[in-house]
């Protein structure tokens, strides 16, 4: 096919699933989402070239090659038998990747005790998020946290202030009546943004904050299932490059850098039944092949950070599990993957039997008091990786499985899911959607691309390994947190304010299931 007839049948399918242009509207070199499109226009997109052209063409593809002219060439090698992703570039990125921070050298100086007196200056990336919010209410609540600048992006310093004090309540944390005024006078917004070069700040800025800050937690990052590793890149590891920038200007100073289990990739495929804090991440990069470019991005900047920790660096990795709620409150991210998950399987009365697999489940507030005591043994957990999933050793579990939470969710709500393989799910997901509103539709392409041995990237994650976390367990026992331990995992009366937090009354579900 000539690529101007690729051009036009392209502008033509354009055209109709975005809707607002028309086919004479767009140019070789139109941009796909400049014209509009949004991540449901991804999900329609691979399904019109799929009827068009015979071929699947993934997600990844859409969001890296987004101009007309890019997009019909690279079809065009699709329909050739070519043009696939190469994952042996892609592999050579990650590793080229990973040496990025290892040229920069620690300050002369000690680590200070950010909780002494004369310190007590914290800088925070991701304050705008769900995770973020919840530490940042804990640090408001810390009196040995006496200042705490967030990086946010914003035109003024009084809209960066709004967009974190809407955060928080968004998750209703300034309802919390032990917040004050006198608390919430400690935030100052930082205008800037971690893809750019010096955090988006001037010189002067960027040493005077590496020179001001005590302690640093990074948990900014993009998470977008669908957008490949080059969309992430920016954000999640150059973005941890300046960090560890930051980290290395001025004066030695704590980095907390909150990673994911994620950096692991299907772990199942590597035949491995546990993962222990300490063991290397190297060779999961034969697993992260199927991860997302969320996962990938995860697994490059995690071991980025530890070519600083090997160098002396005084940093603290923490690997999470998924956060889904608040353990007391319910209160979650009703935009993530889970939430979206379980709304649609209760309204449509099926979820997908995927057995062993697990999400590592876990409250918000374990994960912040986890990371928060575990900062404040100061140098005694530096250099060292966290686990902060529910809590395993090598013989016991404490986490929910996929299976375990839809039986735990028929028995709270009164009602009867049907446990469907994954392919029949998906027919019924996709059924769904064409009649009622699905949340998951934008997540449609990720969840139907087949990665691995005619398995999509959910599928390839069964079996996966329990992730150990004795140095977590003993940073906190040692604080003498033994009973935040006890709530490490979301159990069946976390999952029940959850729900309700969700708002699925019994008898809104049981009409909902009934149709």
């Amino acid at each position: 096919m000539l690529r101007e007839d690729m051009e036009i049948i392209l502008k033509l399918i354009w055209s109709y699933i975005i809707g607002i242009v028309t086919p004479e509207d767009i140019e070789s070199d139109s941009d796909f989402f400049e014209l509009g499109a949004t991540s449901l226009n991804v999900a329609s997109m691979t399904i019109h070239a799929r009827e068009a052209f015979g071929i699947l063409v993934p997600a990844s593809v859409i969001y890296e090659y987004t101009t007309l002219k890019r997009l019909a060439v690279h079809m065009d090698k699709l329909l050739q038998g070519g043009g696939a992703h190469d994952i042996d570039n892609l592999r050579q990125q990650w590793l080229s990747d990973v040496m990025l921070a290892q040229n920069l050298a620690l300050p002369n100086g000690s680590c200070p005790d950010w909780t002494s007196a004369n310190e007590g200056r914290v800088f925070v990336t991701g304050a705008t998020g769900f995770i973020g919010a919840f530490l940042i209410h804990n640090l408001l609540l810390l009196p040995a946290a006496r200042v705490i600048k967030c990086l946010v992006r914003a035109d003024t310093e009084e809209q960066g202030l709004q967009r974190i004090l809407a955060n928080l309540t968004k998750y209703n944390l300034l309802q919390d009546p032990m917040t004050n005024d006198a608390h919430l006078s400690k935030l100052i917004p930082v205008l800037g943004d971690l893809s750019k070069p010096r955090l988006g700040l001037d010189q002067d800025s960027f040493e005077s904050l590496g020179l001001w800050a005590s302690v640093v937690y990074h948990l900014g990052a993009q998470v977008n299932y669908n957008q490949p590793y080059t969309i992430h890149r920016p954000a999640n590891v150059i973005g941890t490059l300046h960090i560890l920038e930051l980290a290395g200007t001025g004066r030695p100073k704590a980095l907390h850098y909150i990673s994911s289990i994620a950096a692991f990739g299907p772990t199942g495929l590597l035949k491995e039944s546990h993962i222990s804090e300490d063991q290397p991440l190297d060779p999961y990069i034969d697993s992260i092949v199927y991860e997302t470019g969320y996962g990938q991005s995860q697994w490059v900047a995690d071991m980025m950070v530890q070519t600083l920790i090997r160098k002396g660096f005084p940093i603290a990795i923490h690997r999470l599990g998924f956060v889904l709620c608040h353990s007391e409150t319910g209160i979650g991210n009703q935009d993530d993957f889970m939430a979206r998950l379980v709304v649609d399987c209760i309204n449509m009365g099926a979820y997908p039997y995927l057995p062993n697999q697990r999400k590592e489940l876990i409250p918000v507030d374990y994960a912040c008091s986890a990371i928060l005591s575990i900062s404040l043994s100061n140098s005694k957990n530096l250099g060292k990786v966290f686990h902060i999933t529910p809590d395993n050793d090598a013989t016991t579990s404490s986490s929910m499985d996929m299976t375990d939470l839809f039986q735990e969710i028929n028995d709270l709500l009164g009602i009867q899911l049907a446990a469907l393989s994954y392919d029949e799910w998906l027919v019924r997901l996709s059924s769904f959607g064409d009649t009622q509103d699905l949340l998951m539709a934008p997540l449609l392409p990720v969840l139907t691309e087949k990665v691995y041995r005619g398995k999509t990237r959910w599928e390839v994650q069964e079996f996966m390994a329990n992730f150990r976390t004795e140095n977590t367990r003993a940073a906190l026992m040692t604080a003498g947190l033994n009973d935040v331990l006890k709530r490490s995992a979301v159990d069946r009366t976390m999952l029940a304010r959850y729900l309700s937090f969700l708002d699925l009354t019994s008898e809104r579900k049981l009409d909902t299931w009934s149709m």
